[in-house]
């Protein structure tokens, strides 16, 4: 099920089961409940009310370690917050199960992260003393260029939103957690960048910037260059190029190098692709990527009952772009068989989709050779939809029954054939679909039982 709303209170949920569900929504000071049951019909105009939401007071002090209050401290409950007075002082409103966030203040760089305490609040609660677990430090310093002069206008981070150094290269990153950090500088060019390791909160530091290296790599197939292909490198900065160099090798200039991202290239021609993670060491940037032949998966898409090709249905690798460069749509042919003809060499899932239904079916290619991963079975489109008012789960077993029309048919009854085609003939969660609106009206389908009868039905 997805709820949206607008603006106007209006809300629109799709995609509900039949059944009862209850819809709840909240506001800051207001909450309410609305229980619908659901069936058949699509249904408008419902109204869910809120009402004054039953709050408790919350009043105390904000304190730091040492039990000293805190000016201007920001504290907040899940559905209210506020900021200290100057005496630290504070009030709040929440009720029920309730986090208790508190930070510095509006300036503090991370202001919902810290939860100090949870309470469960059925009553005021007057004298509450909120102890910020970790005061705040900062990290001061100068940036020096590549030439070892004062470099303004350069950015310095530490876990933290970057910072710009000022004319004369100095910098202050506030309101960081008391410990130790990575202190990390770059140009806004991206021509010069440098780290300062296990940089303490309190002290102060220089940064000698250095030149960002060029990345020099080369591809291959089989261990012979290869002049021509499409280069992706992405890691904490985005790289493309189109590469044409006999001997197969290409220069990037001013990579950058993070700590949290590894910098990842992967080459592809129309006939093989590869990948491998960049090497920074001593100033310098190397990658090597040989490159892997294209397997080849094919298949073919029929419809469960008839047998027939699935003309509508599209093929598409899930989960992972085709290649590197290339298209990730199939439609099947007219016979109902599909090609896809870049596919990687590695754990795959095939997803086969029509205008009302999917499936999945795993793949392992092997490079340079043909998998045919053969028939592969679906609901077919139907061409006038319609509901059959029955939930069902993917194992068949029925969990809900809409109407008085459907005799002989039980709440947990198993259903082992449809039309005379077992359901273990394709995975449950296909057969699903059949049970969510994707009937065909006026159809009378034959459902067998695992209890050995067989119930009518006609979708309407």
């Amino acid at each position: 099920m997805h709820i949206t709303e607008d603006p106007s209170g209006a809300f629109t949920a799709t995609n509900v089961p039949p059944g009862t569900i209850q819809i709840n929504a909240t506001s800051t000071s207001k909450s309410g409940d609305l229980t619908v049951r659901v069936g058949k019909a699509d249904q408008s105009g419902l109204v869910l009310a809120l009402q004054p939401a039953e709050t408790k007071l919350i009043s105390g002090t904000v304190v730091d370690e040492s039990n000293t209050p805190i000016a201007g401290a920001w504290i907040g409950a899940d559905a209210d917050s506020t900021f200290a007075g100057d005496d630290g002082t504070f009030e709040l409103r929440a009720s029920g199960p309730t986090d208790i966030h508190a930070t510095l203040g509006a300036n503090d760089h991370y202001p919902m992260r810290d939860v100090v305490m949870h309470l469960d609040v059925d009553r005021d609660i007057h004298g509450l003393v909120v102890k910020i677990p970790t005061t705040r430090g900062e990290i001061r310093g100068h940036v020096l260029g590549v030439d070892g002069k004062p470099a303004g206008d350069t950015w310095v981070s530490a876990a933290s939103p970057p910072v710009l150094t000022a004319a004369d290269g100095s910098f202050t990153i506030p309101s960081l957690r008391k410990g130790t950090y990575d202190v990390r500088a770059d140009t806004a060019r991206g021509d010069a960048t440098a780290t300062v390791h296990d940089v303490a909160t309190g002290t102060s530091i220089e940064i000698l910037m250095q030149a960002a290296p060029t990345l020099h790599g080369r591809v291959t197939l089989a261990g012979a260059p290869v002049p021509h292909y499409d280069l992706r490198c992405q890691g904490s900065s985005y790289y493309e190029r189109r590469i044409d160099a006999a001997d197969g090798t290409f220069a990037l200039e001013h990579v950058s190098q993070s700590g949290e991202r590894p910098l990842v290239c992967r080459a592809a021609t129309e006939q093989a692709e590869g990948q491998a993670t960049v090497v920074f060491a001593g100033g310098s940037a190397q990658v090597v990527i040989e490159l892997t032949p294209f397997a080849t998966v094919t298949g073919t898409v029929l419809d469960v009952f008839a047998k027939q090709p699935i003309r509508d249905a599209q093929v598409m690798l899930s989960g992972r772009p085709l290649g590197a460069l290339f298209s990730n749509e199939h439609f099947v042919a007219e016979d109902g068989r599909f090609e896809i003809d870049h596919a990687p060499s590695e754990d795959l899932r095939i997803l086969i989709r029509t205008k009302r239904a999917y499936a999945t079916v795993p793949a392992h290619p092997i490079a340079g050779r043909t998998l045919d991963v053969g028939t592969i079975l679906m609901l077919p489109t139907p061409h006038d939809p319609a509901d059959l008012q029955i939930y069902v789960t993917d194992k068949l077993a029925v969990r809900w029954i809409g109407s008085d029309r459907n005799p002989g048919l039980h709440v947990d009854d198993t259903i082992v054939a449809i039309d005379g085609i077992p359901t273990s003939s394709m995975p449950g969660e296909r057969w699903t679909s059949l049970f969510m609106g994707n009937a065909e009206r006026g159809h009378t389908y034959a459902l067998t039982l695992a209890r050995g009868v067989t119930i009518n039905i006609t979708a309407e």
